[in-house]
């Protein structure tokens, strides 16, 4: 089997759509527990696709701040579902399953190498500033669901504060490159993250909140992580993981406890 250089559900959790050594995008439908579509970005974007995120875009371009938006803990919100790429030339594309076309390429001055992390909130993809994360490689990336804090994975998990422009915090406990991260939300508010590194043979879940550096806790896989999919129900986080191994491991935390 052809791995996978990036996997991810949709946010309402009806697809579940990854990128092959081939560079083919491949969407699974859910329900069915069967292949829905499977596209080539390479043949459109002459370069390879990197990276991906799905993007909720309102119809219209919908002008409404994503902090007027009330969001389920999930992450989900109304609008057109979309995929946006990112390619080894630095470049990014908004891709319409619906019609299975690119519909816009962003230009304009960005990144000089190949896209390694890309994030969604609110369907923006982008924000006003440009923030230094540092001298390390960005391996991954995340955006809490207001839009507020940035996660920026390396070695380390850095937070930033998207309007002050820096890092407001520092997270240690893997020994290798972060290169999955995922963001949820209990009935409270409440933020965590759960990440996943090249080599540890664990998921690391960070509470967002507080002062805190070292993970509140952390679940044992028998083989590094390939992908993670995180979902809050009252307060119960529910994890699927998947290892290098091919098992697929599901844990059930009440976060209360």
């Amino acid at each position: 089997m052809a791995a996978s250089i990036a996997r991810r559900f949709s946010r309402d959790g009806k697809l579940f759509a990854f990128v092959n050594s081939q560079g083919k995008f491949v969407t699974y439908d859910v329900e069915k527990s069967s292949v829905a579509q499977i596209y080539t970005p390479n043949l459109h974007l002459n370069v390879p696709c990197t990276c991906f995120t799905w993007v909720q875009v309102q119809a219209g371009g919908g002008g409404q701040s994503a902090k007027k938006k009330k969001r389920s803990s999930s992450g989900g919100g109304a609008g057109q579902t979309m995929v946006a790429f990112g390619t080894s030339k630095g470049g990014i594309a908004l891709y319409n399953p619906a019609t299975a076309q690119i519909e816009r390429s962003f230009k304009g001055a960005g990144h000089t190498g190949a896209i390694t992390g890309i994030c969604s909130e609110g369907g923006a993809l982008f924000h006003k500033k440009v923030h230094n994360v540092g001298f390390e490689k960005l391996t991954s990336l995340a955006a809490t669901h207001q839009g507020e804090t940035i996660l920026a994975g390396s070695k380390q998990l850095k937070l930033w504060d998207t309007a002050k422009g820096k890092m407001v915090r520092q997270l240690v406990g893997h020994t290798s490159n972060i290169v999955l991260v995922e963001v949820v939300n209990d009935l409270d508010g409440a933020i965590y993250a759960l990440t996943g590194s090249t080599n540890d043979r664990n998921v690391s879940l960070w509470a967002l909140e507080g002062d805190e550096k070292i993970p509140a806790g952390l679940f044992s896989l028998d083989d590094a992580p390939e992908s993670i999919s995180a979902r809050m129900e009252e307060n119960t986080l529910h994890l699927l993981v998947v290892a290098k191994s091919g098992i697929a491991h599901y844990f059930a935390k009440d976060l209360n406890k």
